[in-house]
């Protein structure tokens, strides 16, 4: 039963009511039919008993009548007597033609024509009378005598007629009375029947019911509660009873089997694909999916995603290994910056030192020229003392050239530094722009720097000028101190031209002590820009360093995931390069 289809099932039934209702229709119908014809056949013997009942009752009158006219041997009762044997007769002939019109009960036939018989034996013998005796007036004696006789042979002929019809109504109650109890007998069995044939037909309707349900209603019931539990809270899970009656009601091959196959194979399905996802959210992205055709959409987009997220998460890593290479690089270059920078501070402060001590000569150049301008006058009386003093300026002269060559050779170291602070600069503002987003920030930072060297380099290029120019004075002082020495026989002479020199002397002595307080001021703000470089190369390279850890951190979590072995490949390349 449970490998039939379920129409097929359906069919099989509604065709068993069918035949059943048929049966008790059929059963019914028969019943009917076979109780009409009882009560029809008991109706042919009522009515044959009303017409026999009928002519007993014109026989027993005529027999009254006829027992008066034994008596008085009047005619008028003869006239009488003669009218109801016309009435007999009448409902005799009635009698004959219902029996001949009722085949079944022609059996009664002889009976009647038995009595009929002895009727018209007796019939005629009354009718005679009139012939034989004048009933007109009163009978002799005789005649009288042989009336009685003949009477009492009537009497006994119209008793074995009346014996005759009565035995024949007798045996047509009785036959009636048959046929109604079989009637009845037959409608009670009927009955019975048909009573019998709807609870037969109940039953069978209700296990069929019961098959139907058993092999339709509960297994949609179970797959229906399966799917309402999927669609309701999103539960794989089937409890072990739920699944055997679900592999159970799978033996079969009706539409109901079918359906339940269909959905274990779903819930297969639904299994793996949960099981993928939870490998993935697990970080493993190793795993595949199977496809179960080229329509399995749910399948494709689990394929799509496995290789997205392998391609995506392999991108992230290579990126992840390209930005914590770049990331320590420039950390790297950035602690060398601060180094410079503090190597760079160091310079400027040299630089500031000797600067200062270049003031201290400058001014002390200054007091000289001051001084020889004063004794100008007294050049004439203290021709020694001026030839010493010019020895003495002469070796200041050389002094200050010697400074300035000192100064000269600063200013050189600074222009390297710059120089060397420019590459730096411009070697993170390449490294800025390879890290992207994470190097806006330290590019601003090294175009400062890379201004700050420019602005250094400047300042440098200035100050060798002065220098430059301060050199070619301290040599020319040299030159005029030694023509001076040479020449002190003429100094007195040339006083005049003497004081005209001293004074120029004051007056590039005083422009170069504020050329030298110039260079103070560069040098401060040299050394100011240092300072600022120094300050903006350590936050660089803690920037760095925490660019590094955010970057080992991001590389930590991407390696929680398992990838394919293609992209493991690609990440570990880019690892390498």
């Amino acid at each position: 039963m449970k490998n039939l289809k379920i129409a097929k099932k359906i069919i099989l039934g509604f065709s068993s009511v069918f035949l059943l209702l048929l049966l008790i229709a059929v059963t019914a119908v028969t019943s009917s039919v076979r109780i009409g014809a009882l009560i029809s056949e008991v109706d042919v013997y009522g009515g044959l008993q009303s017409n026999a009942n009928e002519l007993m009752h014109i026989l027993n009158e005529t027999r009254i009548t006829a027992g008066v006219f034994y008596e008085t041997q009047l005619a008028q009762v003869h006239a009488d007597v003669t009218k109801q044997l016309m009435y007999c007769d009448l409902r005799l002939e009635k009698l004959y033609e219902y029996i001949d019109t009722h085949p079944q009960l022609l059996r009664f036939r002889p009976n009647i024509e038995a009595y009929d018989a002895l009727y018209s034996k007796w019939s005629s013998a009354l009718v005679g009378a009139s012939d034989h005796y004048n009933l007109e007036t009163r009978l002799s004696a005789t005649d009288l005598q042989t009336f009685r006789q003949q009477s009492d042979e009537w009497r006994k002929t119209n008793l074995l007629a009346h014996e005759i019809l009565s035995n024949t109504i007798s045996d047509i109650v009785e036959i009636s009375n048959r046929e109604m109890l079989g009637t009845k007998n037959f409608n009670s069995i009927a009955l019975w029947i048909v009573i019998g044939v709807s609870g037969v037909s109940l039953v069978v309707t209700i296990v069929m019911a019961l098959i139907l349900m058993r092999s339709i209603t509960l297994p949609l019931g179970n797959m229906r509660d399966v799917l309402d539990q999927i669609g309701t809270s999103g539960n794989l899970q089937i409890s072990a009873e739920r699944q055997q009656q679900l592999l159970k009601v799978a033996e079969g091959k009706d539409e109901t089997s079918q359906c339940t196959k269909a959905l274990l194979v779903l819930l297969d399905r639904l299994y793996r694909i949960d099981e993928t996802l939870s490998h993935v959210a697990d970080g493993n992205l190793t795993v595949s999916m199977d496809l179960q055709s080229q329509q399995d959409t749910m399948g494709l987009a689990v394929q799509k995603m496995l290789h997205n997220l392998n391609e995506k998460f392999g991108s992230i890593t290579r990126s992840t290994v390209w930005v914590n290479q770049k990331a320590a690089e420039l950390s790297q270059g950035s602690q060398h910056l601060a180094e410079g920078s503090r190597r760079q501070s160091e310079s400027v402060e040299n630089l500031s030192e000797s600067v200062r001590r270049m003031t201290e000569k400058s001014k002390q150049s200054a007091a000289l020229a001051q001084r020889a301008l004063n004794l100008v006058g007294n050049i004439q009386d203290n021709a020694k003392t001026g030839s010493d003093k010019m020895n003495q300026m002469m070796q200041a002269a050389q002094a200050i050239n010697a400074s300035s060559q000192s100064i000269g050779k600063v200013i050189k170291v600074i222009d390297d530094i710059a120089f060397q602070t420019n590459i730096l600069a411009l070697n993170a503002s390449v490294e800025a722009a390879r890290a992207g987003q994470h190097g806006k920030g330290f590019a601003v930072v090294a175009e400062e720097v890379r201004n700050l060297a420019a602005k250094s380099a400047e300042a440098a290029k200035d100050t060798g000028a002065l220098i430059d120019d301060t050199m070619q004075k301290a040599a020319l002082g040299a030159s005029i101190a030694q023509t001076t020495s040479t020449s002190l026989e003429e100094i007195v002479a040339g006083v005049e031209d003497s004081n005209a020199i001293i004074r120029d002397i004051a007056t590039l002595s005083r422009e170069q002590e504020e050329d030298i307080q110039g260079i103070i001021s560069d040098v401060a703000h040299v050394e100011s820009i240092v300072e600022q470089n120094n300050t903006i190369a350590a936050r660089s390279a803690n920037a760095a360093g925490e660019i590094s850890n955010q970057s080992n951190q991001q590389m930590e979590l991407v390696q929680q995931f398992r990838l394919l072995q293609g992209m493991m490949r690609a990440s570990e390349e880019g690892m390498r390069l």
